[in-house]
Parts: C-alpha cells; sequence; structure tokens
C-alpha cells in the first residue's frame, strides 16, 4: 500500500519541478551578458536554444515512466530551468543593445 501512495505522489511532485519563473532570475545575473556583442549574444542564444532542445529530449525520454518523469525532473529540471533564464536574459540583452537595427554607417 506505502508503495502504491508513493507511485501515485510521483506525478505530483515532479509538477512541483517544473519552470518556476522566480528560479529563472534567482539563478541568473541580469548583466551577465552586457559585455558581448551582437554576433557573440547571437551564437550564445543558438548554443543555449539548442541545449534547451536537448534536455527537453532527455527529460521527454526519461519521463516514459512514472518513475522517469520524476527522475527526468528531477536530474534535467534545474539545468533546464537555468538555461531557459539564460535565453530569457540573452533575449533581453540583444533588444537592449538594438542588436536587430541596421549597423550605423
Amino acid at each position: 500500500m506505502r508503495r502504491f501512495i508513493c507511485l501515485l505522489m510521483l506525478p505530483v511532485l515532479a509538477a512541483c519541478t517544473h519552470d518556476l519563473g522566480v528560479a529563472n532570475y534567482a539563478i541568473v545575473v541580469h548583466e551577465k551578458y552586457n559585455h558581448l556583442k551582437c554576433p557573440e549574444i547571437k551564437a550564445q542564444m543558438a548554443g543555449i536554444d539548442g541545449n534547451i532542445k536537448r534536455l527537453e529530449g532527455l527529460q521527454a525520454k526519461a519521463g516514459q515512466s512514472s518513475v522517469g518523469s520524476f527522475v527526468g525532473a528531477t536530474t534535467y529540471g534545474p539545468e533546464l530551468t537555468e538555461a531557459h533564464g539564460n535565453l530569457r536574459i540573452l533575449r533581453q540583452t540583444y533588444a537592449t543593445k538594438n542588436c536587430d537595427a541596421a549597423p550605423k554607417t
């Protein structure tokens, strides 16, 4: 009976680990990427985006069972949250630096 209750609680506990919006900003320092130039920011965004896709794939693969979803959320969740936070800060820095604007001549 105890094992059954534990198995029922796993999805609930795993749901608690997903995308804590506050954690994104607690992990990432806002000025972390201010020293980078626009092409470097764009390259960083591409790298982090690829990492996010890889982590989401690993998390989905692990989530094919109830125990696996808990393991996937606890193993890949923190790194995925940090990657989303870094990507958000990079996008803000990219916009703040007006990187999409045409270069001045």
